[in-house]
């Protein structure tokens, strides 16, 4: 009659005392490291020498390269908001391209396809890359709505497009003297975007998310019809 006794030491053996038998056992974390370890390893066997070169010297890159194109490139906006607020004529300009954007997805709903904005990933928060932005089944709308449009001091109310950011709009409210009720901090934030992802701040205690802050929406149909949501209409 055997006697088995089986001991877990942190060394991770098992032994049965009279089989003289001894097992190696790992803890499920430890698993989860291995599966995790191969992974990277796999991952990094399928990049190509220049992806690897550029991942290993990212530091060099986006001080030389990344840093200074992020300048001009905010630069660039800066002067083209200044630009536009004072030579362009924002409702117009406003109106005609709500109807090409209304005619766009008209088009791609006669023909029964999926719709996503083609706006470029490099311009979301997210770092996750939006596949479905390139099937080529999948309808790519363009909303070129970048603008702030006008400001109602007498009502108190700013109307913006949905692609304005949260710096955008600030400098512009700070120059005449305003701000938003619910700010955030990130000046790279979108209106459109705050407004369907809950956007909130400090003053949200007070003021609520920042569409609880909003008063009126111009918003174009997955049939292509543009229609105005207040609180009391639609």
């Amino acid at each position: 009659m055997m006697d088995d006794e089986e001991q877990i030491k942190d060394g991770s053996t098992s032994s049965c005392g009279s089989s003289g038998s001894e097992h190696q056992i790992v803890k499920p974390s430890s698993i989860q490291q291995m599966q995790q370890t191969n992974k990277r390893k796999n991952d990094l066997s399928n990049e190509s020498f220049c992806d690897r070169f550029i991942i290993q010297n990212r530091g060099i890159f986006v001080t030389i390269f990344i840093l200074p194109a992020s300048f001009f490139l905010r630069l660039f906006h800066y002067i083209y908001d200044w630009y536009v607020y004072l030579f362009v004529n924002l409702s117009s300009r406003h109106d005609e391209r709500v109807s090409h954007i209304s005619a766009q997805v008209r088009e791609a709903a006669s023909q029964k396809k999926k719709m996503c904005t083609s706006r470029p990933g490099w311009h979301s928060m997210s770092l996750r890359e939006g596949l479905y932005k390139k099937d080529s089944k999948v309808a790519k709308i363009e909303i070129p709505l970048r603008d702030v449009l006008e400001l109602d001091e007498a009502n108190l109310t700013v109307r913006v497009e949905p692609l304005v950011t949260m710096g955008q709009l600030s400098r512009y409210l700070r120059s005449k003297g305003y701000c938003l009720q619910v700010t955030p901090e990130l000046d790279d934030l979108t209106a459109g975007g705050l407004v369907n992802g809950f956007g909130v701040e400090t003053s949200s205690h007070k003021y609520g998310l920042i569409q609880h802050t909003c008063t009126r929406f111009e918003v174009v149909l997955a049939n292509g019809d543009v229609v105005t949501c207040t609180e009391t209409d639609r």
